[in-house]
């Protein structure tokens, strides 16, 4: 089989593009992720969740120019998750907030109208929170590495690599 040569023709325009400052300060930034739908601000139900750090994955969602919504994981693991879900509510104004539970695949189903053919999502959170879980879940099959949680009941850091994975249904 003989090899064409191909060439880049051009550069289309981003429609999103998730980014970080390179250096605190600077205006240089480096992009992580372009062309997503929606992101997934993703937020552990234990002892670690945050409202305000909550808030400031949100603000970055909003920047990137894609759409947020909310995933708020380990609900199996809380004792009154509608009370944190009503504190993500507040600081998520206009942004849905999905209860789900990584371990039972309880919620999972509410997410599925984000999941649809030819859009893509980016899982944004803190390590640990459950976004390698979520996404071996919504996958089917495990995708990605993930480890138990530490004594302190906190999820353990694992996924070091940003990886496109495709779903079932495209």
């Amino acid at each position: 089989v003989a090899l064409r040569e191909q060439s880049i023709q051009g550069v289309l325009p981003r429609r999103s593009a998730f980014q970080r400052k390179v250096n605190l300060g600077a205006a240089e930034a480096q992009v992580l992720a372009a062309n997503l739908d929606s992101i997934f601000v993703v937020s552990g139900l234990d002892a670690d969740f945050s409202a305000r750090r909550l808030e400031r994955y949100l603000t970055l969602a909003w920047e990137s120019g894609a759409t947020p919504v909310v995933v708020l994981t380990k609900a199996d693991l809380c004792d009154d998750p509608q009370a944190l879900l009503l504190d993500a509510e507040q600081v998520a104004v206009g942004v849905p907030v999905h209860l789900v539970s990584n371990l039972t695949g309880e919620g999972h189903d509410e997410l599925t109208p984000y999941l649809q053919p030819a859009k893509t999502i980016a899982l944004l959170g803190s390590s640990g929170v459950g976004k390698s879980s979520l996404a071996n879940g919504l996958l089917g099959h495990e995708a990605q590495a993930t480890k138990g949680l530490a004594e302190d009941g906190t999820g353990r850091h694992t996924t070091t690599a940003r990886q496109l994975l495709r779903l079932p249904g495209g």
